[in-house]
């Protein structure tokens, strides 16, 4: 199986080969991580249990497991698309309201939501009397 192809052999869409990539790059950097730790701690053998303190802080959760079943977690989604404090919030609180949140979470992302409208609104405004 080539990486442009399933197990089946049929072509792989562009947003499959993406995700894979995500995947590699996530093994690869807890692969580098937990060896600068081993290096670090001067343990060469790893056991199962002390996995997680090894991982890559991309890839591990302080406070609960509302984000661990993302392919990719908001604060990289937010990070690599360079998205305002305002909008990753809204980004935040819509992937983890179905298992923290629920409807307060909800409200919290149309909270954001209208403040950013108001920002934008405020930027015609602006703009408008610009040209005055």
């Amino acid at each position: 199986m080539s990486k442009e192809t399933d197990s089946m052999g049929r072509p792989r869409s562009k947003n499959d080969m993406e995700l894979q990539q995500i995947e590699d790059d996530r093994a690869a950097r807890n692969e580098r991580y937990a060896e600068q730790q081993r290096i670090a701690s001067g343990n060469a053998a790893l056991n199962e249990l002390d996995w997680h303190k090894f991982m890559s802080p991309y890839d591990r959760q302080i406070g609960g497991n509302h984000y661990i079943d993302f392919q990719i977690s908001p604060f990289e989604f937010i990070e690599r698309n360079k998205l305002s404090y305002g909008a990753g919030n809204v980004i935040k609180y819509i992937c983890r309201w179905k298992k923290k949140g629920f409807i307060t979470d909800l409200e919290k992302a149309k909270h954001y939501i209208e403040l950013l409208i108001e920002l934008e609104k405020q930027c015609f405004v602006d703009l408008a009397d610009g040209d005055q």
